[in-house]
């Protein structure tokens, strides 16, 4: 595993908060958490990578109606939601708690101003 504890919010993110780039945030995250604890799944022609992006797009569309929403139309009131259901994926790749605890105080910053 690589050392993801660097991974934040951009300031200029958080100026310009709506649901909908809260939402590319959160596939953004969870991309680079896959790909930082999983880089063999992302070896390969860069058709097989986009496939595997396409499956991870499909797996947070899943989550967010689950959850009740929508991915193509978010709101303020799942994206708490689809982050803490993102946090709890991560989490089980084998995080260490506190790389997870810095995950969520920056995740806590989308949810503040949104």
């Amino acid at each position: 595993m690589t050392d993801f504890t660097e991974w934040g919010v951009d300031e200029t993110d958080l100026t310009e908060m709506n649901p909908e780039r809260a939402r590319d945030i959160i596939l953004d995250y969870y991309l680079t958490a896959l790909k930082d604890n999983r880089p063999e799944e992302f070896q390969g022609l860069p058709t097989e990578e986009q496939n595997k992006f396409e499956e991870i797009l499909t797996e947070v569309k899943t989550l967010f109606e689950v959850l009740g929403g929508s991915y193509s139309e978010p709101d303020r009131k799942i994206i708490p939601k689809v982050i803490d259901g993102i946090l709890d994926k991560v989490k089980s790749l084998g995080v260490p708690e506190e790389v997870m605890h810095h995950h969520r105080l920056e995740m806590q910053k989308i949810i503040k101003v949104l």
